[in-house]
C-alpha cells in the first residue's frame, strides 16, 4: 500500500500522520488486549503448624472481699475519784487485845486510773484494770503523833453484775485487789523520831476483797485489806518503843468513783 506523503506539509502535523501510518499497517496493535483468565488449581493442603501450649492466663474473676475485722470485745475507760482510807489497829495485852480506834483517824485520798472490761454471757462482765491509790491514816497516843501516806499500785480482778433491762438498773461487782508500794511518807512528832524516820512505814504488797455497787458511770466500792499495813521492821522498831504488841493493822477504804467509758 503506497501513501502519499506531501512534502510540503507543516512539521506539527508530521507526528499525527506517522501515527496514522502506524496504525494502518498494525490493526491488531490497536485492539485492546483480549482479558484471558486461567482457572484456578486446586489448593495445596495447608500443612497447619503446632501450636505451643500457652501458659494458662490468671483468673480474671474477683477476688472474694476480706472480711471485715471484727471490733474487739473490750471495753475501755478512765476512771477517778475519792477514796477515804483507815486501819484497824489491835494492841494485844495478856488476856485481851484492845482496838485503838479512838487514837486511829482515817486519811482523806484519791484513786485514779484505766478500766478494762470483758462481757460474757448476758449479764456478766470481767473487770480489771491499773490504779494510783492514796492511802493513809493518822494517830495520836503514848506519847506519839504519826500520819502516815502510803501510795499504792492496784490492780483490781472482779466479777461484774449487770441486767439494762431491769427496772433499776445497777450493777454489783465483786473479787480481789491486789497492791505494791510505789512510796509513803511519814510526819512522826516522838522523842524517838530520828530512829523512827529511816524505817520504812508500810508493807510492799497487799490483798484483799472488793465489793461494790454502781449505776451509770458512778461506782462506790468497799476494800478490805487482809495484810498488815506496816512493814515487819517499823513495827518491830514502834513495839519496842511504845511498849505496845501489834496483832494487825488492816487497811480498809471507800471509794466514789466515775468511770468514763470509751
Amino acid at each position: 500500500m503506497l501513501f502519499f506523503i506531501p512534502t510540503r506539509m507543516p512539521r506539527y502535523l508530521i507526528p499525527l500522520l506517522i501515527l496514522l501510518l502506524a496504525g494502518s499497517l498494525c490493526p491488531a496493535a490497536a485492539q485492546e488486549p483480549e482479558l484471558r483468565l486461567d482457572p484456578f488449581s486446586e489448593a495445596a493442603p495447608r500443612t497447619e503448624e503446632p501450636q505451643q501450649p500457652q501458659e494458662p492466663q490468671a483468673s480474671q474473676e474477683p477476688r472474694p472481699a476480706q472480711p471485715e475485722r471484727q471490733a474487739t470485745p473490750w471495753r475501755w475507760g478512765i476512771t477517778a475519784g475519792y477514796q477515804h482510807t483507815s486501819v484497824n489497829w489491835l494492841i494485844a495485852a495478856a488476856d485481851f487485845s484492845i482496838n485503838m480506834h479512838d487514837q486511829v483517824r482515817s486519811h482523806p485520798g484519791f484513786t485514779v486510773g484505766f478500766n478494762a472490761s470483758l462481757p460474757f454471757g448476758a449479764v456478766w462482765s470481767f473487770d480489771t484494770g491499773a490504779n494510783l491509790s492514796m492511802w493513809g491514816f493518822g494517830y495520836s497516843g503514848a506519847g506519839v503523833t504519826l500520819n502516815a501516806t502510803q501510795y499504792a499500785l492496784s490492780v483490781p480482778l472482779l466479777i461484774t453484775f449487770f441486767e439494762s433491762n431491769a427496772r433499776i438498773p445497777v450493777f454489783l461487782q465483786a473479787g480481789i485487789q491486789a497492791g505494791l508500794t510505789l512510796f509513803g511518807t511519814q510526819r512522826l512528832d516522838a522523842a524517838w523520831a530520828d530512829s523512827l524516820d529511816r524505817r520504812s512505814p508500810f508493807s510492799a504488797a497487799s490483798c484483799g476483797v472488793v465489793l461494790g455497787i454502781g449505776y451509770a458511770g458512778f461506782t462506790f466500792q468497799f476494800i478490805q485489806n487482809f495484810t498488815n499495813a506496816w512493814s515487819s521492821p517499823f513495827r518491830s522498831l514502834w513495839e519496842q518503843q511504845t511498849g505496845q504488841t501489834l496483832v494487825n493493822q488492816l487497811q480498809r477504804a471507800y471509794c466514789l468513783t466515775y468511770t468514763y467509758w470509751f
